[in-house]
């Protein structure tokens, strides 16, 4: 894996996505292009990132062999074939503002947000199912730039996430 070579320029647009984007996928993509030209293993990036060692070959190799197009169309996905999916903006949007509100104006005594939570008012008010799996992983942390509510904070992608923020403060401050 140690065939990926960057060019100044590259490292610098790579460097700014990290700071500007709001997509997780290309934030990530452009942390681990970046950490392997630093040296860091594919083992350890795909620990620090929570995904598959596979996954990070397969990025760089995308990466390489789109060398003919943009910058940001080597790190974004291409377009999925198909209708786009209606009920995920019904989802995205019902989601966006219960968040903004408390589980107690739904009758519940929580005073923060679970993913079953979410799930079981989604489902009484809107008629929209949706596994808990699906309602606690990284479909939830679209609707947030910053931080997810504290009741939504799973450990395991709290410290993926803490990584990530690290590796990109030190690269910028």
């Amino acid at each position: 894996m140690h065939s990926l070579t960057l060019s100044l320029s590259e490292r610098c647009a790579l460097e700014k996505q990290i700071r500007e984007t709001k997509d997780v996928k290309v934030l990530k993509r452009s942390q681990a292009l970046l950490w392997l030209i630093e040296g860091i293993s594919v083992q350890e990036i795909s620990q620090r990132l929570g995904i598959s060692r596979q996954t990070i070959y397969d990025w760089v190799s995308l990466y390489q062999n789109r060398r003919n197009q943009s910058f940001k169309d080597r790190l974004y996905d291409r377009p999925k074939p198909g209708r786009s999916p209606k009920k995920t903006t019904l989802i995205l949007r019902e989601l966006d503002t219960l968040l903004h509100e408390s589980p107690k104006q739904y009758g519940y005594h929580h005073t923060e947000w679970t993913a079953s939570l979410l799930g079981k008012v989604l489902q009484r008010e809107h008629g929209i199912a949706m596994s808990s799996h699906i309602m606690s992983g990284s479909a939830l942390a679209m609707l947030w730039h910053d931080s997810p509510p504290r009741g939504l904070r799973k450990k395991g992608a709290q410290k993926r996430a803490e990584h990530v923020s690290q590796a990109g403060d030190s690269l910028h401050g």
